[in-house]
């Protein structure tokens, strides 16, 4: 698993974080990931850049729906 990101330090950290998660997990497992799941796992982030661990999450389900063949957005 591997991301492309131009964002901000919190995006980076989170996204990073959620390729840790989602390594050899099942694609319904990667799925279920949750952005509380990457928060918790970093031992939380500053309320101000809680939104940044959506980013990544919202990006790895787009992803997995474009695989199946279907738009989650």
């Amino acid at each position: 698993i591997a991301f492309k990101s131009y964002g901000c330090p919190g995006a980076i950290a989170t996204s990073s974080m959620l390729t840790v998660l989602a390594e050899g997990k099942t694609i319904e497992e990667a799925m279920n990931i949750t952005d509380d799941d990457v928060v918790k796992a970093l031992g939380g982030i500053p309320e101000n850049k809680k939104h940044c661990s959506l980013l990544g999450v919202q990006a790895l389900q787009a992803a997995i729906a474009s695989y199946k063949g279907r738009s989650l957005f």
